[in-house]
């Protein structure tokens, strides 16, 4: 579900271990010691590491409007 869905249903999906701006920082850090000669497995390491953290973020997701919407249709009381 994007998450202009998500939003419209009135839910909030802002969590996780790896957001936007995690991202961003890692790939920007990688970019600039790129070029280490002594780090060449640098890449790949940084990017199954984003891509670990990207996973998990997804199901921090999930679970959390899951967790929402549960909350939604249980009755009170």
């Amino acid at each position: 579900m994007p998450a202009a869905a998500v939003k419209a249903l009135g839910f909030n999906a802002k969590t996780g271990i790896a957001e936007r701006a995690d991202r961003l920082v890692a790939i920007l850090v990688l970019t600039f010691f790129g070029d280490v000669p002594d780090l060449p497995i640098l890449y790949e390491v940084t990017l199954w590491l984003l891509a670990i953290a990207s996973t998990v973020t997804v199901l921090q997701r999930i679970l959390l409007v899951r967790r929402q919407a549960l909350a939604e249709v249980q009755p009170e009381g």
